[in-house]
């Protein structure tokens, strides 16, 4: 039986101490001599008070493993830095794999952070310089001119930003207090549409390590929802106020074919997040569990009922399929399945046999996306109606409806 021990510098005179250090740090064949928990039994000392003595009595060095950076043994603080079997340094005491005392790897990390200083200022000014010719080159936009589904998606951007009347900036969407569509893919498509019509462009202050710039081509790119932004100016000198008060103004002509594509698309959100709030409330977390199937069911039972009364159908229909996945009569994968066409039988059957659903009411204003609330309460006009009441064929007659109205 051999018995090995790292080289040992006592900072002490004291015998009984020195005794404890050899038994701690003692390897017999490959492991430990002694149990730690032994010597602290044997010894009746305390193991904060054992804890104390070792560190304060001597320090253990490794002479067949010297620092690579200066050639001094590699010191080990306590047995949770060193393995007796392979008798190697492993943990802190194993700087990335090459052997460092505590100066040494100290200062490899000091200059691994200088090096990604240097890297970050060097990315920092190539990013400012990519999207300073991005503002330079931007025209300036006649906001009069927008569509009316680029008016309402640069008016709800405009709100859920919290934007002020002075400046032309817009927060990132990660940064602002509330939800700009019922779903982030819906929020994602408005500033996608603002960014491909040159209405806004990345703001050069925001983060550079949000940006990557292609090196085959310079192009950047950039995740939508972490960048700032910035308004094309105005082609006739408008304010940040007078081009909200345009989109206010142009708000309140509503076009029933531009009302009734917004409509869809906020509908089939609203659908699609309350689908998936039900999902995990029975546990169902499934991948893309909202799959084609289901949107395309619901896109198409949306033209017929309107959003409060698909819900209903969502929520019974999910009921059902949670019992039926209680009963453990069918494997999860197949209740999954199961979903879009269950969802399709109930309204074939409502609709073939004229019953009627009744509608889930709409949420808590506080709940609710901005796009929805300014679609139902100032597009619309009819508030929780829009919601409850009114389907898909039905929002041009009563934009038309409400239009005419107006008019007299």
């Amino acid at each position: 039986m051999s018995t090995s021990i790292p080289f040992l510098c006592f900072l002490t005179d004291d015998p009984l101490h020195q005794t404890l250090c050899l038994r701690y740090w003692a390897v017999t064949e490959g492991a430990w001599t002694e149990k730690f928990d032994a010597i602290l039994h044997e010894s009746g000392i305390s193991q904060p008070k054992m804890l104390e003595i070792l560190k304060s009595s001597c320090r253990a060095y490794l002479r067949h493993f010297p620092c690579a950076g200066c050639g001094v043994p590699l010191e080990v603080r306590n047995r949770s830095q060193y393995s007796p079997s392979s008798r190697r340094p492993i943990g802190s005491a194993y700087y990335r794999g090459v052997n460092r005392c505590g100066s040494c790897a100290a200062a490899a990390l000091a200059t691994d952070r200088r090096a990604n200083e240097i890297v970050l200022a060097q990315h920092t000014a190539r990013i400012t310089q990519a999207l300073s010719r991005v503002q330079t080159d931007a025209s300036p936009i006649e906001y009069s001119e927008l569509s009316y589904v680029q008016s309402f998606f640069l008016y709800s951007a405009l709100v859920a930003a919290n934007a002020g009347w002075e400046g032309n900036r817009l927060a990132s969407m990660d940064s602002q207090p509330g939800e700009l569509g019922p779903t982030p893919d819906l929020s994602q498509r408005v500033y996608k549409t603002l960014y491909e019509d040159r209405i806004i462009s990345p703001d050069p202050a925001s983060d550079p390590r949000v940006f990557t710039i292609r090196d085959e081509d310079g192009a950047i790119n950039f995740s939508f929802e972490s960048v700032g932004w910035v308004l094309a100016p105005d082609a006739s000198g408008r304010s940040m106020k007078e081009v909200f008060s345009l989109l206010l103004t142009r708000l309140d002509d509503p076009e029933p074919d531009a009302v009734e594509q917004l409509w869809f698309m906020v509908a089939e959100s609203e659908c699609r997040r309350y689908f998936l709030k039900q999902c995990e409330r029975y546990r169902f977390f499934q991948p893309d569990i909202y799959s084609p199937k289901v949107a395309a069911v619901v896109h198409d039972f949306l033209t017929h009922y309107s959003i409060g009364q698909v819900w209903n159908v969502i929520f019974y229909v999910l009921k059902d399929m949670a019992a039926l996945a209680q009963e453990k009569t069918y494997a999860r994968q197949h209740v999954y399945n199961m979903i879009p066409g269950n969802l399709r039988r109930y309204f074939d059957y409502r609709l073939g046999n004229n019953k009627a659903i009744r509608p889930w009411q709409r949420p808590a204003p506080l709940t609710e996306s901005w796009m929805s609330s300014i679609l139902f309460d100032k597009v619309l006009g009819d508030g929780n109606t829009s919601f409850e009441m009114l389907t898909g064929q039905s929002v041009g007659p009563h934009v038309e409806f409400a239009h005419r109205l107006n008019d007299r």
